[in-house]
């Protein structure tokens, strides 16, 4: 099982409990759920598949980007 499982069984068994608190930020396992679904096809979408190694800081300036966005869109 990897961590994209985990995180789907807990958003079934936990949707609207609080998954991560950051200041006044928060969200639940369905939340973070959704968000990871979109940056897994963000990063797809760039030619990243499972397994593959990045160059240092690449994959984390995407992920800034998707989660601003995201986060924006709500």
């Amino acid at each position: 099982m990897n961590l994209a499982d985990l995180l789907s069984r807990s958003a079934d068994a936990h949707g609207q409990r609080i998954a991560a608190e950051l200041g006044d930020h928060s969200l639940t396992y369905a939340e973070l759920d959704t968000l990871a679904g979109r940056v897994a096809v963000l990063l797809a979408a760039r030619g990243v598949s499972p397994g593959d190694r990045e160059p240092k800081g690449a994959t984390g300036k995407i992920l800034k980007r998707e989660i601003v966005a995201s986060r924006l869109t709500e």
